[in-house]
């Protein structure tokens, strides 16, 4: 059934009044459905901001892009992304607070960690937020300006870097965020009990239910999925309704693949396992484990890139059976299964995977 009932041959004037008088409730409640947001947007924050959000979404954005891609043919100093990143934090500093000066001063951030010779600058801008939660949009771009100028080392750590921003004072967001920050720093450095500690403190204090679900998963897999402890068994159906799945002993190392056909870096693995498939035929299997809900689109990518391999279709992305029972948060994540069925490797990537299959064999 359509909203209206009018034909939709040519209307003279007379009839596109006579249409107006008959809908103008339905034509109200569009316009309030559709206009709302937008009036009461434009209402709130002066021109100058107005303008600058169309040219964030527009020029700006467009800029962006081809400092981006400018920068693959240009030296370092002169990226065109130095100067778009401090026209986007100028504005941050004129116009803050609102939504689009937000925005511009997490694109700043974003083109500084893309940039090298950026960590003292970082350290200037650090200082002039006055948002206290915008950190978790924002970190990613500090420690990637830090990693790329050398910054980080044994005696100053991603775990300086966040102690630091605590000490600051942040909101709740953006406390809850940095701890669980911690605590995994921790757990990717294999100090694990002081990982517990910060993940348990997570759940126990309720920190937003985000952080304690995965605080949770982190725990579970400290204590059940790290190297040498026994890899969770499971059952499933191929994308072509064949049996598979992971028993306690086998003749052959598994390689469990978790990712995704929407995932970029997960393409990235292709060829790396591909050619493992290739020179490891009798000695390693490869199972896919694809989070995608469409078949289709699954089972079409795996035929353009000749993915010779079986692969399981969970369809809930990270909340499927086996990849709860992994603890997958992100794509790729790879698990090696040793004949034992033990866990001899995980977060490998590309030919780290080829090396640690070679000193297996």
């Amino acid at each position: 059934m359509t909203f209206f009932s009018e034909p939709k041959a040519k209307m003279s004037k007379n009839k596109f009044t006579s249409f107006l008088i008959r809908h103008w409730g339905k034509i109200l409640i569009l316009l309030v459905l559709v206009g709302t947001a937008d009036i009461l947007h434009y209402l709130r924050w002066p021109k100058s901001v107005r303008e600058f959000e169309f040219n964030l979404k527009g020029r700006l954005d467009q800029r962006k892009i081809n400092a981006y891609y400018d920068s693959k043919n240009k030296t370092n100093l002169t990226n065109p992304q130095y100067a778009l990143a401090e026209e986007y934090f100028e504005y941050y500093l004129k116009e803050r607070p609102s939504p689009p000066s937000r925005a511009a001063l997490i694109q700043a951030f974003i083109m500084w960690g893309n940039l090298k010779q950026t960590s003292k600058r970082v350290d200037i801008a650090l200082s002039q937020i006055v948002e206290n939660d915008v950190f978790p949009d924002i970190l990613n771009g500090v420690t990637s300006s830090y990693s790329r100028d050398g910054r980080f080392s044994k005696k100053f750590t991603e775990f300086d870097l966040y102690s630091r921003i605590l000490k600051k004072g942040v909101g709740a967001k953006t406390e809850h965020f940095l701890k669980f920050k911690i605590a995994e720093f921790h757990m990717e450095q294999g100090e694990y009990e002081k990982a517990l500690a910060g993940f348990r403190a997570i759940v126990e204090k309720n920190n937003g239910e985000y952080y304690v679900k995965h605080a949770s998963g982190n725990i579970y897999e400290i204590q059940n999925l790290n190297v040498g402890m026994r890899a969770p068994v499971f059952e499933g159906v191929d994308i072509k309704n064949r049996k598979i799945g992971l028993a306690k002993n086998s003749a052959k190392i598994r390689v469990l693949f978790f990712w995704a056909t929407d995932c970029g870096p997960c393409h990235g693995e292709f060829p790396h396992l591909k050619k493992i498939a290739i020179d490891y035929p009798a000695e390693v299997q490869i199972i896919g484990i694809a989070g995608d809900r469409s078949r289709s689109d699954l089972q079409r990518l795996i035929d353009a890139e000749n993915l010779d391999w079986p692969n399981i279709l969970e369809g809930e992305a990270f909340f499927g059976e086996i990849s709860r029972k992994y603890n997958i948060l992100r794509y790729p994540t790879i698990y090696i299964i040793d004949k034992n069925g033990l866990i001899a490797a995980k977060d490998l990537r590309g030919e780290g995977v080829t090396q640690k299959i070679k000193s297996m064999l």
